[in-house]
Order: C-alpha cells, then sequence, then structure tokens
C-alpha cells in the first residue's frame, strides 16, 4: 500500500518524482520489484514478504508518509477538482509502477479528480489492508 500511495501521490497528485527513486529504497528494502504489485499471486507475496527488510520498509513508508503530508498542505482548493493529467497516467506506465494486470486501476485514476485521488490511496486503501497491516506490525516486533 505504500508503493501505490507514493506512485499516485507523487506522480498523479504532484507530478514529482516518486520516494521509491531516491535513497536507493529497492536495494536497501532487498527487492527487486518496481511495480505495485497488483495482480500478485498469494506465492509472490509471500516470496516478497520473505525476502522484504521490514526495518527498512518502515522507513520507507515513514518517507512516503511525510512526502504525502507536504503534498496534501502545499494543495489548492481549486486543484482537488481537477482531473488527473493524462501525461502523469502515462508516467505511471513508462516507469514501470503497474503491471499489466493493472490496466484497469489506471482506466478507474483517470476518471478521478484529485480529491477522489486523496480519497482512495492514502485513506480507504489503507483501511482495506489494515488487518495485514497489524499482522506484519506483529511480525516486525
Amino acid at each position: 500500500m505504500t508503493r501505490i500511495e507514493d506512485a499516485t501521490m507523487n506522480l498523479l497528485v504532484a507530478g514529482s518524482p516518486q520516494v521509491l527513486l531516491g535513497e536507493d529504497w529497492l536495494k536497501r528494502m532487498e527487492i527487486p520489484e518496481r511495480d505495485t504489485g497488483n495482480g500478485m499471486n498469494a506465492a509472490g507475496v509471500a516470496a516478497l514478504s520473505e525476502a522484504i527488510n521490514m526495518p527498512v520498509l518502515l522507513e520507507y513508508r515513514q518517507s512516503v508518509g511525510r512526502r504525502t503530508i507536504a503534498i496534501v498542505k502545499n494543495l489548492q482548493l481549486e486543484e482537488l477538482q481537477q482531473k488527473v493529467d493524462p501525461a502523469r497516467l502515462r508516467e505511471m506506465t513508462a516507469q514501470g509502477v503497474l503491471s499489466a494486470q493493472a490496466g484497469e486501476l489506471l482506466e478507474y485514476w483517470a476518471g478521478l479528480c484529485i480529491s477522489g485521488l486523496l480519497l482512495m490511496p492514502p485513506t480507504r486503501h489503507t483501511f482495506i489492508h489494515w488487518n495485514e497491516a497489524v499482522r506484519i506490525k506483529k511480525k516486525i516486533k
């Protein structure tokens, strides 16, 4: 869920580079994946979960959260009603953020305005995966 928030808030809302691309996050987390994992099967999730460096994942999560807060604070009221820029959606594909199985997600985001994006990745999406996140947190501790 952090990866989706990073990509949507930075690429789609702010038009800025993703947090993931700075500070060598993939190498530090010890994972090769660059996409959001949409369409990943259970075996893939298990392998990723086994391989990932959990303390570094938490650092990445905190960095994404700080950037998200900064983006939201800088939004102007009139920007909230603007549709997502199609060029920014194309950038999601160009940067390999989404796998081929996630085309429907791009179509969904294309129909949203910026306020709609604020309601999904950084808020509602988190609640959808809350139980999973609690299990991961317990595993870290």
